[in-house]
């Protein structure tokens, strides 16, 4: 917000909002703003199918501290506070259907 005087990176920018979330001192909104990579799409669509992180990781041919590194990139752009959250979100945009 470089108008207001003061600047955050993007990253400062989500650790800042996330942490208000976890505190409860705002709703968590979804951000249409910042589009999801194919591979947080991955992440998250081996998620609403209830795999593990092991399991995603395998199907990815990455390391699950790379599937946990993309579920929380995943929890700080959509706003949701937990995996049950991430389905919702993928559930109402269409990302995943059961």
């Amino acid at each position: 917000m470089h108008a207001n005087g003061f600047y955050f990176s993007e990253l400062v920018s989500r650790v800042m909002l996330h942490g208000l979330v976890k505190k409860k001192q705002v709703k968590p909104t979804f951000n249409e703003i910042d589009p999801l990579s194919e591979r947080e799409l991955d992440v998250l669509r081996g998620i609403c199918k209830e795999l593990t992180t092991a399991e995603i990781a395998e199907k990815m041919f990455v390391s699950p501290r790379t599937v946990d590194f993309h579920r929380n990139n995943l929890l700080l752009k959509t706003g949701a506070r937990n995996a049950a959250g991430l389905v919702v979100y993928a559930m109402t945009h269409g990302i995943y259907t059961p």
